[in-house]
């Protein structure tokens, strides 16, 4: 949204207020509407992940938990991220 000149000017981001400006959005141009329309609905997809609680479930009951639970010992950091760090960058 920056590169096309389009900052949030809200309080916070990832609100229901932002999920809902980001939907408001419009492109002319048919391959930046392809990957805005792809990256929007990869968070809407992560959103409802998280809603059910998938993630951290997942995070749970894997292999990662013990590596998991030493990251979300950093303040700040939910399982979620902790999750995401431990997969990604890995033990």
């Amino acid at each position: 949204m920056l590169r096309q000149g389009l900052p949030w000017e809200g309080k916070n981001t990832w609100s229901l207020a932002h999920h809902d400006w980001i939907a408001r959005q419009r492109f002319s141009e048919p391959a930046l509407l392809v990957a805005f329309e792809a990256a929007q609905e990869q968070v809407l997809l992560t959103r409802d992940r998280l809603d059910r609680g998938a993630i951290a479930e997942a995070a749970a009951e894997s292999a990662w938990k013990p590596v998991v639970d030493r990251i979300r010992c950093l303040r700040g950091i939910s399982t979620v991220t902790a999750f995401g760090l431990a997969t990604e960058i890995g033990d």
